[in-house]
């Protein structure tokens, strides 16, 4: 995983770096359907909409970004992820 100090800038707006959204999941190794449904969940940062309809995202979503993708919380019994599939 590239880290997002060494990724580099798609564009710049106003002197401020900004990420494509192919690039941010490309930089991370998840999809950009991954991307789409932590945006959709709002669970990271949903970006700046520019030209031609295209998500941007700053260089502070992208750390955000960067902390959601590492997170790890407890695997408790009964949890969510553990619940699914059971009858």
């Amino acid at each position: 995983m590239q880290q997002a100090a060494t990724l580099e800038p798609e564009v710049y707006v106003d002197g401020a770096p900004y990420y494509s959204a192919a690039h941010v999941a490309r930089s991370l190794g998840v999809s950009r359907q991954t991307l789409w449904r932590w945006r959709l969940a709002e669970k990271i940062p949903a970006g700046h909409r520019f030209r031609n309809n295209k998500v941007l995202f700053s260089a502070a979503d992208l750390a955000r970004i960067k902390a959601f993708a590492v997170h790890f919380e407890p695997a408790t019994p009964g949890s969510r992820s553990e619940s699914r599939g059971k009858t």
